[in-house]
């Protein structure tokens, strides 16, 4: 078996399925994962094959309005004569419509908005209108042989077509008045005794009836009139006549940036100007304006204010208004009209119906609890952009501290460089006067090869950590950036572990956002509980209606519509369980996230004493290095020590250097962990690294 036939194979099972599936639920109410589920498929499958559930309806009604018209044309080909054409048309659609009841029901419930309502469907459009000309070629190759009298061959089609449409519901609807050939007969006989050529001249009696006969169209006009009115009064009962829902949630509330986004940023132009001064305010200024783990939140945040809207609109009233201008020609026989002395046929006339109308709900709970749960979501998500701020502050003042850092290192280890170059150019004098050993000269040789190594790797990792502050705080590929400040050791004074915990649990915008997420979580279980519940609709519309403008009077209606659910298979119970989930797991990532805020605190407070004590020793540590370093330096012009004595010396301060740079970096990053940790990191920063 080819790929090509399995996947012919596996779309026509999702057809079917689909058939099904919107056969029973309608468009509205079914979804993509019913049919996936009826084909028993997964869901990712179905979407290889078919993007949306408007295209897979679409998809669906079209393949079975290609068949039947394949097969009608096919039999109408066959057959020979008017009369005989006209009965294969209507005996196909109806065997077709009998054979093929999900089909039938997609067809006739989704008719009117599929072909008239939506423009957005023009593949059915087209599809019918072909359908339409090829009956109607039909028609005219009939009055070119004289067969049939002139008549309009377009009209006389679309008139076809509806007669046929009215057998298919019928047998839907399983009307066991008429046998479905009875009913094929009359047709074609109402058809083709209107529009065959008279053999004879009819009687003046005969004459008369005509005029007897508009009467009794006068008297049942109004009757057909109803028809349409009824339809609509029927649709649109059942579209307001199904009970709200309770908005579910994901059974996860957490939530913050996507993955690197802190490191990643909108450029703020394409091309890089003159070289900037920043300082740590417009590091964060520029992170905050254009890194994408703040942007991303922006659109979050949009998302939640449209889902809000939403919601709203709900619970306020629906005003529409429409005009709908009428040409029938109707056939009585098929509601049950078929009375002696009748005709069986009225119409052509026309009406206009000018109408606005408001729906309102005034009392459905689930609804009310959908809108304020949407609010404690928008007001979730709100906090949870405050909360990406304050991640995007932290990684901006880490990137910065970083490069403050990085650039001390590479003064430190240049410090050593011009060190090891004195101390060989000492060694290289001694050597030449005769004083000093050539090993001597070698390992001076050697140490100052060393530290320009060390300097060529750390001036590397400083550009490299320059590139990545500048991607993340929305830089210019390639624009050349300066520091202005070197951030250097301060203690931390005037804030406490208990202080800073009481601010944490204040303050940290996550910590408020899970608590909007659980009130979110509960209200949307008690829309669930609603569901239950009674709810209450009011509708009304006025128009005016009439054959024209002139010729009109005003109509309204107003009704009340209270809905009592009695059993619903078990949809309640399922909602009120997903709703349920989800709160249960809401607390507990609540409860999870306090336990973590107060170990951020805990932490902080940690590497912040631990960063203390390290700058102190480091401290230290260099001023004896230095010490030590004078000394043997001084021994070694003395002649009393060797260069391997000088050498540990410069390492030595070169290890101490570094301590004391990583030291205060250390206790710097650590102050800004602890803002971050309390919340409003972009304010705490400024006051914990002492600026104004």
């Amino acid at each position: 078996m080819t790929d090509q036939s399995v996947s012919d194979r596996k779309r026509a099972l999702i057809l079917g399925a689909a058939r099904a599936v919107f056969s029973r639920k309608g468009y509205s109410e079914a979804a993509v994962e019913d049919v996936a589920e009826e084909a028993r498929i997964a869901k990712g499958t179905l979407y290889l094959y078919f993007k949306s559930k408007e295209e897979l309806y679409l998809a669906a009604l079209a393949s079975d309005l290609r068949l039947l018209a394949a097969r009608a044309r096919e039999e109408m080909e066959r057959a020979t004569g008017f009369r005989e054409k006209v009965r294969a048309f209507l005996r196909v659609r109806l065997e077709y419509a009998k054979a093929h009841e999900d089909f039938l029901r997609i067809y006739l419930a989704e008719y009117g908005s599929v072909f008239v309502k939506t423009p957005v469907r023009r593949e059915l459009w087209q599809l019918l209108r072909e359908n339409v000309r090829y009956v109607t070629t039909v028609i005219e190759d009939a009055i070119a042989t004289g067969e049939i009298r002139p008549v309009s061959a377009g009209a006389t089609a679309a008139a076809l077509f509806d007669v046929s449409r009215g057998l298919m519901e019928r047998r839907l609807l399983g009307w066991k008045e008429f046998r479905p050939s009875d009913e094929v007969e009359f047709a074609v006989e109402l058809l083709c005794s209107g529009i065959e050529r008279p053999l004879q001249a009819r009687s003046r009696k005969a004459a008369d009836k005509p005029r007897r006969r508009s009467l009794h169209r006068i008297a049942l006009g109004a009757v057909v009139l109803l028809v349409p009115a009824l339809i609509h009064a029927q649709g649109s009962e059942r579209r307001s006549g199904s009970s709200a829902r309770a908005t579910q949630l994901p059974l996860s509330g957490r939530s913050g940036p996507a993955p690197g986004s802190l490191e990643s940023s909108v450029p703020s132009s394409e091309t890089p100007g003159e070289p900037l001064r920043l300082s740590l305010d417009d590091a964060i200024r520029r992170g905050l304006q254009y890194n994408l783990g703040t942007a991303g939140f922006e659109q979050s945040v949009r998302q939640a204010q449209g889902r809000r809207w939403s919601e709203l609109a709900n619970l306020l009233p629906n005003v529409s208004t429409g005009l709908v201008l009428n040409e029938l020609q109707n056939d009585l026989a098929i509601y049950g009209f078929n009375v002696s002395g009748i005709p069986a046929v009225v119409g052509p006339f026309h009406y206009f119906d000018l109408r606005a109308r408001v729906t309102q709900t005034v009392a459905d709970l689930t609804e009310r609890r959908n809108y304020r749960a949407s609010q404690q979501t928008l007001k979730a998500t709100r906090l949870s952009e405050q909360d990406a701020r304050d991640l995007v502050v932290l990684a901006v003042t880490s990137g910065y501290l970083g490069i403050v850092a990085s650039a001390a290192r590479t003064d430190s280890i240049r410090a050593q460089v011009t060190t090891a170059q004195a101390a060989y150019q000492q060694a290289a004098d001694r050597h030449d006067a005769g004083v000093a050993a050539r090993i001597d000269v070698t390992r001076s040789q050697v140490e100052l090869q060393t530290q320009q190594q060390r300097l060529t790797a750390q001036e590397a990792d400083f550009a490299r950590q320059q590139i990545q502050l500048g991607r993340a705080i929305g830089l210019p590929p390639g624009q050349q950036f300066s520091l202005t400040e070197e951030l250097p050791y301060a203690p931390l004074t005037g804030l406490t572990q208990e202080q800073a915990l009481e601010r944490a649990a204040m303050g940290r915008a996550d910590l408020k956002a899970a608590a909007a997420q659980i009130e979110a979580a509960e209200l949307v279980r008690k829309a669930a509980v609603a569901e239950r519940y009674p709810s209450a609709e009011v509708a009304a519309d006025y128009g005016v209606i009439g054959i024209s403008p002139q010729n009109s009077h005003g109509t309204f209606t107003l009704t009340g519509t209270v809905r009592v659910p009695i059993w619903q298979g078990g949809r309640v119970r399922g909602d009120v369980e997903q709703a349920d989930a989800a709160l249960v797991q809401r607390r507990l990532e609540y409860q999870d996230l306090r336990a973590r805020v107060d170990a951020d605190v805990r932490l902080a407070f940690l590497d912040l004493t631990t960063a203390a004590s390290q700058v102190a020793v480091a401290q230290s540590s260099r001023d004896l290095a230095r010490d030590t370093l004078g000394q043997a330096r001084d021994r070694f012009a003395a002649g009393v020590a060797d260069t391997i004595e000088v050498i540990q010396a410069q390492e030595t301060v070169a290890s101490a250097e570094l301590d004391y740079i990583n030291s205060v970096y250390a206790h710097n990053l650590a102050k800004a962990g602890l803002a971050r940790a309390m919340g409003q990191a972009d304010q705490g920063v400024r006051q914990l690294l002492g600026r104004p």
